[in-house]
């Protein structure tokens, strides 16, 4: 008798330790799944803010590139902070550094000297924005 009990006992607790284990595993995945959705759609509209500035600075034959941001600042700022948080620890201090020299370059930027520095600030600008986009690159 004692024999049948404990390994009823021990069924019941296997069976309880299985759907534990199984319940813990369902939740983990479903968190991770969620996360990685989350972060599709921050980078989605992140990249998007970002396109739109690209293509103004892109298409314009001079550079200024404040009043560009201006126009799009609130939209950046917004899809900047819902991305970022979306990001893991190593990979958002290299996106803070990469958007604060982004930021810092183009709200700084004054493209009143010759064509030539304006040239080449206008790529500087577009290689920014490229080096972050590289960060919405995900799976």
């Amino acid at each position: 008798m004692d024999s049948v009990y404990v390994g009823g006992l021990i069924g019941a607790l296997s069976g309880l330790a299985g759907a534990f284990f199984s319940s813990t595993l369902s939740h983990i995945y479903s968190v991770r799944r969620e996360k990685r959705k989350e972060l599709r759609e921050a980078a989605a509209d992140f990249r998007s803010a970002l396109v739109r500035v690209l293509l103004r600075v892109e298409s314009s034959k001079d550079i200024n590139a404040p009043l560009y941001l201006l126009e799009f600042s609130d939209e950046i700022e917004r899809a900047k902070i819902l991305f970022r948080y979306s990001l893991g620890g190593k990979i958002r201090a290299g996106f803070d550094k990469e958007w604060g020299f982004f930021y810092n370059f183009a709200f700084l930027l004054d493209s009143g000297g010759e064509e030539a520095d304006s040239k080449r600030a206008k790529q500087q600008l577009v290689d920014s924005i490229n080096r972050l986009l590289t960060f919405t690159e995900v799976d």
